[in-house]
């Protein structure tokens, strides 16, 4: 019957560096060209089968995140479409790990067929999914999740929620305050509010943000604050790099620029209530004031908030 040689008890345990030179030192694993576009290294898996051997590639980026143990990873290979490797695959699988659950499944819009036999047992669960790409041609993938790949996904999941700040999270950068005369005593104060997506690691989807707006002197003394602003956001924020191929402390921002909004206050500069802001103007003809925006909350699109 035999046994699978990737089926070894570091997977799971260990953190992806230590799993792949354990691969390596083994033999299990060759180490190739660096990828062209992310300049890490690539590797292949001998996959011997009989007395026939496929190079698959093997893709250890198939993690949720990119940091902490190495869950899963993924095996693939490309070749002109036939049965014989694809039988010979499922016998291997089928002697290690037994008879598996099989599912069929037609992609019309796609005009593919797609075949996954899954195998299970304590420490692992794998998939094998074969691909028809035309008519000539066949994708194999195989997938190695190990039994603790959902808890403890779950477990960094909701520690880096728990323990994520504000300003990891979202950044306004200067929000340029401005005044335009309007009329006799009448002036209008516009300031530009684009919010920045950090943290790839926190996957969850920012729909609405509330900020001050705080103008201050050279020397930090406040001129004016406007609290309690919110901005809804057209286009949701969703995190700008996928957190499988990020470290845990990369620092990473993205905004889309359809989600930019511009404040306007028309006020009468003899209003009591325009009075710090008129004095803001006045105080930014001869000098220079230092515009900051604070988040105040982060709304998200499953319903949770967070608050600085």
């Amino acid at each position: 019957m035999g046994q699978d040689p990737l089926d070894i008890p570091s997977f799971g345990q260990v953190d992806k560096n230590s799993f792949i030179k354990e691969l390596i030192d083994l033999g299990l694993v060759f180490e190739g060209k660096k990828d062209w576009l992310s300049n890490e290294p690539t590797y292949d898996y001998p996959f011997v089968v009989k007395a026939d051997t496929f190079n698959f590639s093997i893709d250890f980026n198939q993690d949720i995140y990119g940091f902490g143990k190495q869950t899963s990873f993924e095996l693939s290979f490309y070749e002109n479409n036939s049965k014989e490797l694809k039988n010979m695959v499922y016998e291997a699988y089928s002697s290690w790990y037994g008879t598996p659950d099989t599912i069929e499944q037609y992609n019309a819009e796609l005009n593919r067929k797609t075949s996954s036999f899954l195998w299970k047992n304590q420490r692992l669960n794998i998939q094998y999914k074969t691909e028809s790409v035309g008519e000539n041609n066949l994708v194999h993938q195989i997938f190695y999740k190990s039994s603790n790949f959902e808890p403890y996904n779950k477990f960094l999941k909701d520690s880096i929620e728990s323990n994520i700040n504000i300003e990891e999270l979202v950044i306004v950068n200067n929000p340029r305050p401005r005044w335009r005369k309007r009329g006799d005593g009448i002036y209008e104060f516009m300031y530009d509010i684009n919010p920045a997506r950090g943290q790839p690691c926190d996957y969850r989807i920012i729909s609405a943000i509330r900020f001050k707006l705080v103008i201050e002197d050279e020397f930090k003394e406040p001129l004016y604050l406007s609290d309690n602003q919110t901005i809804t956001l057209d286009f949701p924020l969703k995190p700008g790099k996928d957190c499988s191929m990020a470290g845990k402390d990369d620092v990473f921002f993205e905004y889309d620029i359809r989600n930019g909004k511009t404040f306007n206050v028309l006020y009468n500069k003899n209003s009591l209530e325009s009075f710090l802001l008129e004095k803001a103007r006045k105080y930014s003809l001869n000098n220079d004031i230092v515009p900051s925006v604070w988040i105040q909350s982060v709304a998200f699109t499953d319903g949770s908030v967070l608050n600085r």
